[in-house]
């Protein structure tokens, strides 16, 4: 199997690709066919490459993956790239971006003469792959998480909390900047990504200035609130809404839900208050707990940001989960498209 090195300038250019990435994938399965090596630095990866057809069957296009035609115990490959990324509906020969279905870190074992490589790695032989092919953009989601240990080793999202961290998400680093939503373009939140990415940038700014001894009365009047509820048994009488009801009215929920929902809160709460200092600066507490006890981030995070309670209407007057607009702006990143723009 053929080894080309990623930083063999003189071996790429004999290829003489063209500005069509579509040619060059064509030039490229010619000379070396299904299966070659890449490699860099002190790295080096085995490479799958077919052509799949199209689900209506008109077209045919490149699929490249990490070389094996299956994987170990159902993991992902280590990266699986669509070399079709049609979003502009123009010809098959036109098309000359990609979508990068999954890419992650090789680890030790995972395959039979594979060396470890990390997932930065990985990351940054992919895209300089993908430059050599003359590939204009890729596009990909990021849904990076970790394992959190204790909890059923259930997982959560890494982006929001490294955009608390550092200021960028993983992918961020290497140059992958958001693309909004359909649904954030459905819903006229945002006018641009310019738009969204400022808005984010002071919701972190705001959480920065956070001091826990604040988060602590927020959740005594809450958890008060709660209690006032539950024991003159006014469920019935409470309003709950996802979102202010000014721009969503049709977010307004069952009330049958109330009881459930304002108890699973109040718990919540309960338990945020007994783990979290009683001051102190709130966006150093979640830096050192979210690695280490990562139950206690997903608990703050369930408070800061429940998908099913926005503003709580009660006795004629209305109470905001607090916090929740900053959070969410922070969080929305887990769920969208990122694309680099490589040539």
């Amino acid at each position: 199997m053929k080894n080309i090195k990623l930083n063999d300038l003189r071996y790429w250019n004999s290829l003489h690709f063209t500005d069509k990435l579509q040619k060059n994938l064509d030039i490229l399965y010619k000379k070396l066919g299904n299966e070659f090596m890449i490699s860099y630095k002190r790295n080096i990866m085995p490479i799958y490459f077919f052509q799949q057809k199209s689900e209506n069957k008109a077209n045919s296009y490149y699929i490249m993956k990490y070389g094996v035609k299956t994987t170990k115990n159902n993991k992902l490959y280590p990266f699986n790239i669509i070399m079709y990324y049609n979003i502009n509906n123009v010809n098959l020969q036109d098309v000359n971006d990609v979508y990068i279905n999954n890419i992650s870190a090789i680890e030790k074992g995972d395959y039979d003469g594979q060396k470890p490589i990390n997932g930065s790695s990985v990351v940054e032989m992919v895209l300089l792959l993908l430059k050599r092919l003359h590939v204009k953009d890729a596009y990909l989601n990021d849904g990076a998480s970790i394992k959190c240990k204790g909890d059923n080793e259930q997982n959560i999202y890494l982006s929001p909390f490294k955009l608390l961290e550092k200021r960028r998400t993983f992918y961020m680093k290497f140059g992958f900047k958001p693309v909004l939503t359909e649904h954030m373009k459905r819903d006229g939140q945002y006018k641009s990504i310019n738009t969204f990415i400022k808005m984010a940038d002071k919701s972190i700014d705001k959480i920065s200035k956070i001091d826990m001894s604040d988060v602590h009365k927020y959740l005594k009047q809450i958890i008060n609130l709660i209690n006032r509820i539950y024991i003159k048994d006014d469920f019935e009488k409470v309003e709950i809404h996802r979102y202010i009801p000014e721009e969503f009215a049709e977010r307004k929920l069952d009330k049958t839900k109330n009881k459930e929902i304002l108890e699973n809160y109040r718990e919540s709460c309960i338990m945020l208050k007994k783990s979290m200092p009683s001051n102190g600066n709130l966006l150093r507490w979640i830096k050192m707990i979210f690695y280490k006890e990562c139950k206690e981030y997903k608990n703050m995070m369930e408070v800061f940001l429940p998908w099913n309670i926005g503003v709580i209407f009660y006795n004629k007057k209305m109470y905001k989960i607090k916090y929740k607009n900053d959070f969410m702006n922070v969080n929305a990143y887990k769920n969208m498209n990122f694309k680099i723009e490589l040539t």
